[in-house]
């Protein structure tokens, strides 16, 4: 008798469940039904509103996938490692394409070598006798090119640490050094104005390239074209052809002399002048400079740009401005006068900056004669 009961209830009880799924099947109808006829005016089919209806969703993700990318960026930068090793300033940094070793070359004359990402010195070269100004690892070979005050650029063998080969020609002390290495050519830059081309199979000077009237800051190359780019104290940005070794555009509309350039995948050079922070298009026959951001305070020093779209400047009164290359966006700035380790009194500049191979890290250079190793901290 009590299964028979049991039975009876468990049979009502189905029949409520289904009604009540028949109630909300018919009111959710109902919904869409009320949805699609005050939509019709604006669309003429069930299917456009849907589409409609998707696109906004699609729309509505891309933006909280980005804002969410941007609020990343915002807030992870942070310093895990300060290091204090050279005597004098660091005024260059580079990786080896592993990214599994940096390099540091100094004021003091020296290059060290450090494993990455700890920051552990392994090795420290001496050799130049005056300041070590740009160092550069050829990142098809293993081998690294210094440049320094005493005129010469030296070529070192990382796997010996010693020196192989060393460039003479320069008349006073070289700034800037770059590299084409599908035709192996080495070039340099300095005091002297002029931009040397060396031969690195024979080690020898095969050209020489004038036209700028001050000291040569910057040589970068593009490794599509056999050219070059240069930039100077002149306040011009200058295109050169590796075939003729002339120049074929001069951009001469800066007020100010011109710090650092970088070539990036999107057709564009980005550079900092001291009071400007700028792009302009990579072609010899431009002649429009793009103003990103103009500095009244204090001046720009450097700048690097990463893979992933984002872009450091240094300035003279120690900040590090994180920009969005895409939306030409400030994201972040960063102090580096907050590491009490390293700031007394006065405020330190920042001369050199350079991402890593993946763009989540970088590592910064100052006048404190340390270096700080930066991290992405998640801010979630």
């Amino acid at each position: 008798m009590g299964n028979h009961k049991n039975n009876k209830f468990v049979i009502h009880q189905k029949i409520i469940n289904e009604n009540k799924f028949i109630m909300e099947k018919n009111s959710r109808q109902s919904i869409i039904e009320k949805i699609l006829s005050i939509k019709k005016n604006k669309c003429t089919s069930n299917n456009d509103i849907k589409r409609k209806i998707l696109s906004n969703v699609i729309r509505k993700q891309y933006h909280d996938k980005t804002q969410k990318k941007e609020m990343a960026i915002r807030f992870k930068w942070k310093i895990y490692n300060t290091i204090f090793a050279h005597l004098g300033w660091v005024r260059s940094i580079d990786f080896n394409y592993s990214n599994s070793l940096f390099f540091t070359g100094s004021s003091d004359r020296t290059i060290k070598i450090w494993n990455f990402p700890k920051g552990r010195l392994l090795s420290t070269l001496p050799g130049h006798i005056d300041q070590i100004t740009d160092i550069l690892v050829d990142q098809d070979q293993d081998l690294l090119y210094s440049a320094s005050l005493d005129k010469t650029i030296k070529c070192w063998d990382l796997k010996q640490n010693r020196v192989i080969n060393q460039y003479y020609g320069h008349k006073s002390g070289v700034y800037t050094i770059n590299l084409f290495n599908p035709l192996k050519i080495l070039f340099s830059g300095g005091r002297d104005c002029v931009i040397k081309v060396w031969d690195t199979r024979s080690n020898k000077e095969v050209n020489s390239m004038r036209g700028h009237e001050n000291t040569i800051m910057k040589i970068i190359s593009d490794r599509k074209n056999p050219k070059i780019i240069s930039t100077s104290i002149d306040r011009t940005i200058k295109f050169w052809d590796l075939r003729t070794a002339k120049c074929t555009g001069s951009i001469n509309k800066f007020n100010n002399a011109l710090r650092d350039l970088k070539l990036s995948n999107d057709g564009f050079i980005y550079g900092v002048s001291i009071d400007l922070f700028f792009k302009v298009k990579n072609s010899e026959n431009n002649k429009i400079v793009t103003p990103l951001f103009n500095l009244k305070k204090s001046f720009f020093t450097c700048i690097d740009l990463s893979k992933k779209g984002i872009i450091l400047t240094g300035t003279e009164d120690g900040f590090i401005f994180v920009w969005h290359k895409f939306k030409q966006k400030l994201l972040n700035k960063l102090d580096v006068n907050m590491d009490k380790r390293t700031t007394l009194d006065e405020k330190n500049s920042i001369i050199d900056i350079k991402f890593d191979r993946t763009g989540s890290r970088f590592i910064s250079s100052d006048t404190s004669r340390c270096i700080k190793l930066w991290h992405q901290r998640s801010p979630y």
